[in-house]
């Protein structure tokens, strides 16, 4: 490194084009990292407190996945700075290979098809005790069942918000 000239970059990482400018902030990319390591996962923090045993073995327990967690960030930034790609999937593509950049892409779209279909769930179990909430000792009507709520809210309130970008 002594020998370098100075602002010379280490042998592994590639400049990027000038062309590319970063939209997002250090910051921005720190909370989308925690947004997509929680998910829909923080809403079972309460069960799986009760299930561990206490704050103890939850704490080894978070503590353990926090170690994966950053190695596993740690080693995609260091992917990332070598390949010279933006996104998880180029970094694949790039690293791996063309076929194994395409499975990536295929289990990045399902995976956003089961948190999307986690989060559905949630939303109707709530539709669920709000409506047993409202009507204590009534049967449940109808129009409260999933089957009825969850496509109602997805056409009227998902598509239309997901339609406009």
């Amino acid at each position: 490194m002594e020998g370098q000239p100075r602002g010379s970059r280490g042998p592994l990482e590639k400049p990027l084009p000038a062309a590319t400018h970063p939209t997002l902030s250090s910051l921005g990319a720190v909370f989308i990292l925690l947004k997509s390591a929680l998910g829909a996962g923080l809403l079972n923090f309460p069960w799986a407190f009760y299930k561990a045993g206490g704050m103890l073995p939850t704490f080894l327990v978070a503590l353990v996945s926090l170690v994966f967690l950053i190695s596993g960030l740690v080693i995609l930034g260091y992917a990332a700075s070598v390949s010279g790609q933006t996104t998880y999937q180029g970094v694949v593509r790039e690293l791996c290979g063309p076929a194994m950049g395409k499975l990536c892409e295929i289990c990045f779209l399902t995976n956003l098809l089961m948190i999307s279909v986690a989060f559905l769930r949630v939303i109707g179990d709530q539709l669920e005790k709000l409506c047993d909430s409202l009507l204590p000792d009534a049967p449940q009507p109808w129009y409260a069942a999933q089957n009825f709520t969850l496509p109602l809210i997805s056409m009227l309130v998902i598509f239309p918000l997901s339609a406009l970008r």
